[in-house]
């Protein structure tokens, strides 16, 4: 009975926030967080999710008019499109509507700026829980059924420092997903057992891309119409049976000399202007 008593404790002290990073001190933080490179340098990776109705004419069509959908790799293309996913890389200033939907809290969702080092892996979700949902993946013509429950898609995104003043930028699909099981796994030294958290997730590998950026450079990754049973039909076409919404996620990345890691939120303008001048950098990274 004391046993139970006490793994009730936890999981509703887990539910309710208490244990966190709210209850950890920040040198501890500070500790498990990742070191920049050996030269200085890290990376900082603004993303934003911007969303209107599904058939709105800007974020269906003319956005992309705009764009160069040639930016991934020809042998990557094929699997991607059967996915669903349509990617391209702004070309030219931004747009006057886009930068009016980047600065409206109704249109642009959760925009974060993630500071972190090269190698370093960030994880974005891509649209609310879904409580059952049944997708499938293509890979060179080979068709692959998927159902999962209290479901998130994701991807995620690591950055690697290019040539010159690029960062190349590795996407890879993934999933978040809740299991019916107390959240507690053996420790590693089978001394007993410790409280995860963390969501299980499977990611898939084979869906994986790369796009190089230069500083002010902006990538666009959305879903093609009509491919609502692929991943990115599932995951940025939404149909609450309500209302039948798009996303559309806006990426923007740079070099940084050496700050701390982290993420935290940041004004919307900052996705809609040029890239800041290296003297600014400093007042827009800190975490």
């Amino acid at each position: 009975m004391r046993g139970w008593s006490l793994l009730t404790l936890v999981l509703a002290l887990a539910g309710s926030g208490c244990i966190g990073f709210d209850t950890v001190p920040p040198q501890a933080v500070a500790a498990r967080r990742p070191p920049f490179a050996a030269n200085g340098e890290g990376v900082a990776v603004d993303l934003a999710m911007v969303e209107r109705p599904a058939d709105d004419e800007f974020l269906s069509r003319q956005l992309w008019k705009m764009a160069d959908e040639q930016v991934v790799v020809l042998e990557r293309r094929a699997d991607l499109d059967d996915n669903g996913f349509r990617i391209g890389q702004l070309v030219g200033a931004m747009p006057e509507e886009m930068h009016r939907l980047m600065q409206s809290e109704r249109t642009c969702i959760e925009p974060r700026r993630y500071s972190v080092a090269p190698g370093k892996t960030i994880t974005r979700v891509l649209g609310p829980t879904q409580a059952r949902c049944e997708f499938a993946v293509l890979h060179q013509g080979a068709y692959a059924p998927y159902v999962f429950e209290n479901m998130e898609f994701c991807l995620d995104l690591c950055p690697i420092l290019g040539d010159n003043d690029k960062v190349q930028l590795r996407f890879t699909p993934k999933i978040q997903y809740t299991e019916p099981t107390l959240p507690f796994r053996p420790a590693a030294d089978r001394s007993g057992w410790v409280l995860d958290l963390n969501k299980p997730s499977k990611t898939f590998p084979e869906l994986t891309w790369d796009v190089p950026l230069r500083p002010g450079e902006i990538l666009l990754v959305g879903a093609r119409p009509g491919k609502h049973t692929t991943f990115a039909g599932k995951a940025l076409l939404i149909d609450d049976g309500v209302s039948r919404k798009q996303r559309v996620l806006v990426v923007r990345c740079q070099r940084l000399q050496t700050r701390s890691p982290g993420d935290h939120a940041f004004p919307r303008e900052v996705l809609a202007l040029p890239a800041p001048p290296l003297a600014l950098q400093a007042t827009m990274t800190n975490p």
